[in-house]
């Protein structure tokens, strides 16, 4: 089936029809995001932040494909964002974490796992990920 292509042209047309529609940009972005147009995604995301600066997800959208551009100071700038409208949520610290950890900076990487584990202490992914990084991969 062509149910991602589908959505997006839903979510389209909904922002012609409503251009200040916040959320109709978040999902048009992550359906852009999910066909792998990293342009439109993002594109869309700032256009939901334009529209609603307090949508932390939107936010999350847009560090994650400047996560994956390898633009590092962007994808900082935007999760700090989302972190700022979203404090009591684990998951910008998870996703900010992963970055570092993926970067290089795996004591970065842990002072973010464990800052997601003081917001939601029972969080299995912030558990899994600091425990890889505070351990010795296996085999070592």
């Amino acid at each position: 089936t062509d149910r991602p292509h589908e959505a997006r042209d839903l979510f389209m047309k909904l922002t012609r029809q409503d251009k200040n529609d916040s959320e109709a940009w978040l999902m048009l972005g992550e359906a852009s995001w999910a066909l792998g147009d990293e342009l439109g995604a993002l594109t869309a995301a700032r256009h939901a932040i334009k529209n609603n600066p307090q949508l932390a997800k939107a936010y999350i959208l847009a560090g994650l494909i400047f996560q994956k551009r390898n633009e590092l100071k962007h994808a900082t700038e935007m999760f700090e964002l989302a972190d700022a409208h979203e404090p009591d949520d684990a998951t910008t610290r998870i996703l900010q974490g992963i970055m570092y950890q993926r970067n290089g900076k795996p004591d970065a990487a842990a002072q973010a796992y464990a800052d997601a584990l003081r917001r939601e202490p029972n969080d299995p992914r912030a558990q899994r990920l600091l425990a890889g990084v505070v351990e010795p991969p296996p085999g070592r």
